[in-house]
């Protein structure tokens, strides 16, 4: 909680975003080469046309994306770079927040994107020292 206030609340926020960045026509030109056929990249490239996005970020160079690798390769490489955006943006936070991290009570972590277990929230608990008593919170797959 913050000092002045007796409720909780968000005090702070921080990003953390991806290191490499594509326009949303090169991430589909990139993507429909593995689609089927004419008819799924059609429906794909009305997805991406009417998405909203002008520019996507990745952790790894595009070409890491299509190559073939396994379920637990790929949540594996997710758990790694997963973690390493949420200690940058979390750790931003806790500093333009001003408080001493041992007063954190709670922590949310949310994604759709890989799995893990434990979930993300515990590593990220440790790498911020948070209090042994924080509860955490982590969300999976509840919309992006």
């Amino acid at each position: 909680m913050h000092p002045t206030t007796r409720h909780p609340s968000i005090v702070s926020s921080s990003t953390a975003i991806p290191p490499l960045a594509t326009t949303q026509k090169v991430a589909y030109d990139h993507f429909a080469k593995v689609l089927p056929d004419d008819k799924t990249r059609r429906k794909a490239k009305l997805i991406f046309e009417h998405a909203g996005v002008d520019k996507r970020h990745f952790t790894r160079p595009r070409e890491d994306y299509l190559s073939a690798r396994s379920f637990a390769e790929r949540n594996r490489r997710f758990q790694e770079d997963a973690l390493a955006l949420a200690i940058t943006a979390a750790r931003g936070a806790l500093e333009r927040s001003g408080i001493d991290r041992s007063r954190v009570r709670h922590l949310l972590l949310s994604t759709t994107t890989g799995l893990a277990t434990p979930s993300l929230d515990a590593p990220l608990a440790l790498a911020l020292e948070l209090p042994m008593s924080v509860q955490r919170l982590p969300l999976f797959g509840l919309g992006c």
